[in-house]
């Protein structure tokens, strides 16, 4: 992780470790147990920075405006991140 993200703080690190963890780990997990069973797979990954927290990473569920086409995004997470930004 470290020679990924050189420049991360350990707080920053320990976020992308529990995020793989917690949700990427198991997500690629259920898709090879589907694709074993030959039921169609799809799967995505946003790697969009919003500008909450300073931009340092994307927060979970922030794909969802892009993904259900909703044309209105409002303030999310730490309340600086809006759709006119």
């Amino acid at each position: 992780y470290r020679a990924a993200m050189p420049n991360a703080s350990v707080a920053e690190l320990v976020v992308q470790i529990s995020t793989d963890l917690g949700f990427w780990r198991g997500a690629v997990h259920q898709a090879d147990l589907q694709a074993d069973e030959g039921a169609p797979v799809f799967a995505y990954r946003c790697d969009w920075q919003t500008p909450c927290f300073g931009g340092r990473w994307a927060p979970h569920s922030i794909e969802i405006p892009f993904i259900m086409g909703h044309p209105v995004y409002g303030p999310a997470w730490d309340g600086t991140d809006t759709e006119a930004i």
